[in-house]
């Protein structure tokens, strides 16, 4: 068992695309789409490896509502389910 907990490096790398809903249909309201990819390795890139680390990934499809609220300001909802885990 080990002593110490490990203050270990983590990752992430979302992209996606986003697409205008037409203002006749509904303002100020944008919806995207694409993959999510996090996690934490199980041996860090700097320092030492030493304390306790639950390593593993996280992969996930993540759509997005956005409502614009004014300007650059928007409001995202988004719900993320995620497909592979391990």
């Amino acid at each position: 068992m080990t002593q110490y907990n490990s203050i270990s490096d983590q990752y992430l790398v979302e992209t996606g695309v986003a697409f205008d809903i037409p203002q006749e249909k509904i303002h100020n309201l944008a919806v995207t789409f694409g993959p999510r990819f996090e996690g934490v390795p199980a041996h860090d890139l700097i320092g030492d490896n030493l304390g306790f680390r639950r390593p593993g990934f996280a992969l996930s499809l993540e759509p997005v509502f956005a409502c614009r609220l004014g300007g650059a300001c928007s409001l995202p909802a988004s719900e993320g389910p995620c497909g592979v885990r391990a």
